[in-house]
């Protein structure tokens, strides 16, 4: 009986390791150490954990195209961002780049806002994977770590389709 404490307490204390998950059958983004599935999972993401600390979290959403439509990347993010504005208060304008991810065109942008008197960073990513966009959304606290940021970073650099 001792062994089997010993070895709950051993796994209740090794850090978290999430990995490589795999989304809408061959997609993929990499969680680094130290991110968790929350309690509560969000029913509109594919994809959704956050840091041990909760200083940080990370969603993959996905929208499907009608047959034979084009993706409107910055006009996604734009919807998002005036949805934003309905709830909170949008600091600055928030910066818009061209890009790609895994050889797709992407859409990026950092986004500021105030809400509650807190201010808190998102980074949003509209991919366009052919009949359907990805949207990746990190989001940051004002008071998130270094690593925090970081980690962020690497998840929206590590989508990949397989």
């Amino acid at each position: 009986m001792m062994k089997y404490a010993a070895i709950l307490i051993l796994v209740f204390t090794l850090p978290v390791m999430a990995g490589k998950v795999t989304f809408d059958e061959k997609y993929s983004v990499v969680f680094p150490d130290g991110w968790k599935k929350p309690d509560q999972a969000r029913k509109d993401a594919l994809v959704y954990q956050e840091t041990e600390k909760g200083d940080a979290s990370f969603a993959v959403a996905k929208l499907a195209l009608p047959e034979n439509a084009k993706a409107d990347l910055k006009g996604t993010l734009n919807s998002m961002i005036e949805g934003f504005k309905k709830s909170m208060k949008v600091v600055g304008d928030p910066a818009m780049k061209e890009g790609a991810i895994d050889g797709k065109k992407a859409q990026f942008a950092s986004v500021i806002v105030e809400a509650d008197g807190q201010k808190m960073g998102f980074y949003l990513v509209a991919i366009d994977a052919k009949d359907r966009v990805f949207i990746l959304q990190a989001t940051l606290p004002a008071g998130a770590s270094d690593k925090s940021r970081e980690d962020c970073m690497k998840l929206i650099q590590s989508f990949k389709e397989e």
